[in-house]
């Protein structure tokens, strides 16, 4: 025993036995050690036998895990269950057996009274154990922040269509609201569009016009250094091209190919085929479907990038940012009146500061604290794939955590470890 050290980590949920030069000892002394620590749970049988055979050598000096906690299992968040649009397909069937590549259900169509979602409560979760047997508790879910629109209503958990109409669906809201058809350019022709609902657009955004709609926006053409503004989700067939070409989407955001150009929305981006020199910010951002290439510019995510090609044998600048909170700061800046007071730390000392003055003071250095807390609990999740290969000039970072790419990598994921806080790289294939 006068060899044995126990002690634990991960707040009770990991125990280590370490052992020092010293008499011979068996199993039993490791086992005599544990209860004595009185730790009893989650016993690993196999490493203690293993550590067991080491200390029979006298001259043995380390450390094993003998036992670990089970972690509680964190409750599910509510949320809206039913129509999800955009349900993005490949195509939709005609009649005559062909399929039209170009009518992929972007917009939902409902009628009034049917159903368009089911609000599912939270769950509890699951409490775990410690090493010592002492209960862990489980989070329990958030209920869903997804509230009805006027055009819905809710019967006890499900969600009605008040009207006929087009479905809308983000982070905030579920709805039915208008569609408007604009059969061809946004252009000197027809001025800037703005709609309340969803808005279908049948050619091009063109240079210095914008189409803004509450709902979803459909394009079948191209935004060329057009404006794009949709509080749901932004479909573009064809590209996203010029410097002054912006999409911003309160859901997701999908277009071809892209240019020059920025993309910013609240849930996924997903390229059809590539985007060169763009400025993309997103939940997550996929580049799987065609070349998958992203070259240049930079992507800001704040959970996962995916991409099969990242920069150019030619060593392209390429920055690829996860766990981003920049929108997170956008909404705090606006909620306490200005970015400076984002960066306030501590109280000025030698100054009288009004009651209000204080109250701004604390609230801002609240907030900052939060906004830390919540960027490392995106770190601790976020990923960024490269499914082919990633080039020199590529440059991946994670929160102060840099990776730079100085020659060739193929088929590899990279994440943030809490534990020794750095970015590992996990062969895909």
């Amino acid at each position: 025993m006068g060899r044995l050290r126990i002690r634990t980590l991960d707040k009770n949920m990991t125990a280590v036995v370490q052992a020092t030069a010293g008499p011979p000892a068996a199993a039993a002394a490791v086992r005599e050690a544990l209860t004595a620590a009185k730790i009893g749970n989650g016993i690993d049988d196999a490493a203690i036998e293993a550590l067991g055979s080491k200390l029979a050598d006298t001259a043995f000096a380390g450390e094993a895990v003998v036992a670990r906690g089970k972690p509680p299992v964190q409750g599910e968040d509510g949320r809206v269950d039913g129509m999800i649009p955009p349900t993005k397909v490949a195509g939709t069937p005609r009649e005559d057996g062909s399929i039209d590549y170009r009518e992929r259900m972007f917009l939902i169509g409902v009628s009034a009274g049917i159903e368009i979602g089911r609000i599912v409560a939270p769950t509890v979760g699951v409490a775990g154990k410690d090493v010592f047997g002492a209960g862990v508790p489980a989070v329990p879910g958030k209920p869903t922040t997804v509230k009805p629109g006027p055009g819905a209503k809710l019967l006890g958990d499900v969600v009605l269509a008040r009207h006929d109409g087009v479905l809308l669906r983000n982070a905030k809201v579920i709805d039915v609201v208008p569609l408007f058809a604009h059969g061809g350019d946004v252009d000197y022709r027809c001025g800037n569009l703005h709609t309340a609902g969803s808005l279908s657009i049948e050619g091009d955004v063109r240079d210095g016009f914008s189409a803004t709609a509450s709902g979803d926006v459909q394009i079948n053409g191209a935004v060329a250094n057009g404006l794009v503004f949709a509080g749901g989700s932004v479909n573009v067939t064809q590209g996203v091209l010029g410097r002054n070409a912006k999409v911003i989407a309160g859901h997701d955001a999908y277009f071809r190919h892209a240019t020059s150009a920025t993309i910013e929305a609240d849930g996924a981006v997903e390229i059809a085929d590539q985007a060169t020199h763009c400025r993309i910010r997103a939940t997550t951002i996929e580049a799987k479907e065609g070349k998958g290439v992203v070259l240049g510019g930079e992507l800001r995510a704040r959970s996962r990038i995916t991409v099969r090609v990242a920069g150019s044998a030619a060593a392209t600048a390429t920055t690829l940012v996860v766990g981003d909170v920049l929108q997170d700061v956008a909404a705090s800046v606006r909620a306490i009146g200005g970015s400076a007071k984002l960066d306030v730390t501590t109280r000025p000392r030698g100054i009288a500061m009004s009651r209000t003055s204080l109250r701004d003071v604390d609230a801002a250095v609240e907030e900052r604290l939060r906004l830390l807390k919540r960027k490392r609990e995106l770190l601790v999740g976020a990923m960024v794939e490269f499914l082919d290969v990633v080039h020199p000039g590529v440059v991946v970072v994670f929160g102060d955590k840099t990776w730079t790419c100085d020659a060739p990598v193929h088929a590899v994921r990279l994440r943030w470890s809490e534990t020794d806080d750095s970015i590992h790289e996990e062969p895909l294939r």
